[in-house]
């Protein structure tokens, strides 16, 4: 029978499964029931919302637009997560900033209240001689606890400590790394030098 159709009209012939018709029915605007099988009319507007909504959902003629609107939902739920993440953190920055002008009154222009007052306090220590971790005879301590061989030649600015000429062993060089780390220092190879420095906290 198909091919006695396809040859008729000059075309294929689309076969449809009994479930494919009985969707076709189901989706169908008409509504022939009468009497005592008559829907009311508020299940009637149900039944037209519902096929409204079900050829929304499926019709390929929508998908850009649901796509789209997937897309806006998703931007939405980033950008709300955003400024709850700002909001949160708001409270927390104005503190930090209070913190920095009572300890420090002279600090008069507030811009990162952490590492301004990383400074202020490296400053107090200086003033007053107390040796902080960058100073280069506690870095020089801290390198000879790990009983490592002296370098032959030595740079040092502010918080770092440049090793030119050094004969360490990679294994050697690897356990006075990990040593280094826990006293909160950095060491890591430089090219031809080696480069020790206070981690960042």
């Amino acid at each position: 029978m198909a091919d006695a159709v396809e040859q008729a009209l000059g075309r294929p012939a689309d076969l449809l499964t009994l479930a494919q018709r009985l969707r076709h029915a189901l989706e169908s605007p008409w509504n022939l029931a009468q009497f005592d099988l008559s829907a009311s009319a508020s299940k009637r507007w149900r039944q037209r919302a519902l096929r409204g909504w079900n050829s929304w959902r499926q019709a390929p003629k929508w998908r850009p637009m649901r796509w789209g609107l997937t897309a806006l939902l998703l931007l939405q739920l980033v950008a709300l997560q955003a400024w709850i993440w700002r909001q949160s953190a708001q409270p927390q920055q104005e503190e930090m900033k209070a913190i920095l002008r009572s300890s420090f009154p002279q600090v008069t222009l507030v811009i990162d209240p952490l590492l301004q007052m990383q400074r202020e306090v490296e400053q107090l220590r200086r003033a007053s001689g107390i040796a902080s971790a960058g100073d280069l005879a506690v870095m020089l301590s801290v390198l000879a606890e790990g009983q490592a061989p002296p370098p032959r030649r030595l740079d040092y600015s502010v918080g770092q400590l440049q090793l030119a000429d050094w004969p360490i062993e990679p294994a050697r060089a690897a356990q006075l790394q990990a040593a280094l780390a826990l006293q909160g220092y950095q060491l890591q190879a430089s090219g031809a030098h080696w480069l020790m420095k206070v981690k960042a906290p």
